[in-house]
C-alpha cells in the first residue's frame, strides 16, 4: 500500500472505515490531482468531501 490514502464520500457524513476508501497514492498531489479529475468528469460520482491520510506519520494532510 502506498503512503497516501484517499478517503471521500458523495454525501456530507462518512460512511465509516474503508467504505469510504478511494485508493492509495505516491504523493499527496497525485491524490488531489486525481481527486480533481473524478470531480471534473461529470459522472453520477459526486464527493462532497474528502481526506488524505499520511500513513506514515498517522495524520490527515488534506481535507475537502
Amino acid at each position: 500500500m502506498k503512503r497516501f490514502l484517499l478517503f471521500a464520500g458523495g454525501v456530507y457524513y462518512a460512511s465509516g472505515g474503508f467504505g469510504d476508501f478511494i485508493g492509495d497514492f505516491q504523493t499527496p498531489e497525485d491524490a488531489r490531482d486525481k481527486l480533481a479529475e473524478w470531480i471534473g468528469t461529470g459522472s453520477d460520482i459526486s464527493y462532497l468531501w474528502a481526506h488524505i491520510y499520511d500513513a506514515e506519520t498517522m495524520t490527515m494532510v488534506y481535507e475537502l
